[in-house]
Formats: C-alpha cells, sequence, structure tokens
C-alpha cells in the first residue's frame, strides 16, 4: 500500500482526493502537492493502524467513490478477500458498495492465507495489483477473475 500511495504522490495528476483510515497514509501525505487529504476519523484501533467504527461507516455512506485502492489480510482458497479485523470488514464492505471501482492491492504472500472473515470475491474487483512473485497457478486463476497488474 505505501509503495502505491508513493506513486499517488508522484504521478502527475493535477490535483486529487485521497481518502484514508490509515494515519500511516496521513502522516506519509502530509506536504504533498496537490492531494487533498481527507481522514475518515474514528476510533483509532492500534492493532491495525486504522480508523475504525461507526463514524468511518457513516462518514463513507455519503461519498461518491469513483477508485478504491484496498488492500486485505489474503486471499482464501475459494477467492474471497479476507481480514482478522471486524472494524476493517465492515468498512470494507461498505467501500464495495459505494465504489464504482474496486482495486485490490495484495502481495503475492497473502494469496491462500484465509483471514477469519470474508469481504468479497476476487471477481468483485475491477483489478488486482500485486508483486512478480505470484506463482503462474494463481496468476492464471485471477486473469480467469479480474484484471491482473504485476
Amino acid at each position: 500500500v505505501f509503495v502505491f500511495t508513493q506513486e499517488i504522490f508522484s504521478s502527475s495528476v493535477e490535483e486529487r482526493n485521497l481518502i484514508t483510515n490509515s494515519p500511516a497514509i496521513l502522516v506519509e501525505a502530509l506536504n504533498k502537492p496537490n492531494v487533498n487529504l481527507i481522514s475518515t476519523g474514528g476510533e483509532l484501533k492500534q492493532e491495525f493502524n486504522i480508523f475504525g467504527g461507526n463514524w468511518v461507516n457513516e462518514f463513507l455512506e455519503n461519498l461518491n467513490i469513483d477508485a478504491a485502492f484496498i488492500s486485505a489480510a489474503g486471499i482464501s482458497s475459494n477467492l474471497d478477500i479476507t481480514t482478522n479485523n471486524k472494524d476493517l470488514a465492515v468498512i470494507l464492505e461498505t467501500i464495495f458498495k459505494k465504489a464504482k471501482e474496486i482495486n485490490l492491492l495484495i502481495d503475492s504472500t497473502k494469496f491462500y492465507k484465509a483471514g477469519m472473515l470474508s469481504i468479497a470475491s476476487i471477481s468483485d474487483c475491477r483489478r488486482v495489483i500485486t508483486d512478480k512473485e505470484i506463482s503462474e497457478e494463481v496468476k492464471a486463476i485471477l486473469i480467469k477473475e479480474t484484471e491482473l497488474i504485476i
């Protein structure tokens, strides 16, 4: 996620809105030009380094989201996007309802590693963005379901 965030900050797009529930991304984005930075607010969940709770979902419910870039704890063997945190699961479910396009940022070590809670299917994502260490087997499965960017 941080590599992707750096790409956003260095892109030549004149102005962009960045909405995040990550305190780490907020700190990273301070003083970046051409970024309209918006925090979801909410309760700080230190174990996962996110803002969560009802406030976040109420905030997200009122937004029109063109494209969302999300991450997850893992992808199960039946291609479900999963997490281990209930607050994050509710946030991601809201994003899946509200966003026109979902982009999943996930490293290759998280395939076939399921978290406790399923959020959505990989086929609900417009694209999956991962690293070059992805196996040929997983690659072949993913390109049947969605766009894959390595």
